[in-house]
């Protein structure tokens, strides 16, 4: 319960802040002239991301290619706003686990191999995927 509260409390902090969000990713000078302090508000989304991320594996173990994939699978999907990149990016982590942890269990049934080995496994393809492109 109580990681589900800091989820559900981060969410909704992300939600809220994300026009904050969308100017700090901007360059330096937008934010400013838009009023917004920079280092405060990229202070704070920090600590946020810190708080969300060391909850999450809190509760599922390292899983590190979620963070790395869903954020930059979503933004491919639907663009470069936050409004719609956060849930994307959830429910695309979500899945990534789910399936690693699926076909974790079943590929070598009754033994099982770890989902975090399994989603590196399915993470990386596409990940080089985004290094190869980014190159171009």
């Amino acid at each position: 319960m109580p990681l589900a509260i800091v989820l559900a409390v981060g969410l909704v902090i992300a939600v809220a802040r994300r026009t904050e969000l969308d100017l700090v990713s901007l360059d330096e000078d937008t934010p400013r002239l838009l009023g917004l302090n920079l280092s405060r508000g990229r202070l704070g989304f920090l600590v946020l991301s810190v708080l969300l991320s060391a909850t999450a594996v809190a509760a599922a173990g390292t899983i590190g290619f979620v963070g790395l994939v869903a954020p930059h699978a979503a933004r491919a999907l639907v663009g470069r706003r936050h409004v719609r990149v956060v849930p994307v990016a959830v429910l695309l982590g979500a899945v990534l686990v789910c399936t690693a942890d699926l076909v974790g269990r079943t590929v070598i049934a009754p033994a099982q191999l770890g989902a975090g080995l399994m989603t590196a496994m399915l993470g990386t393809p596409y990940f080089l995927y985004l290094l190869v492109r980014t190159r171009k």
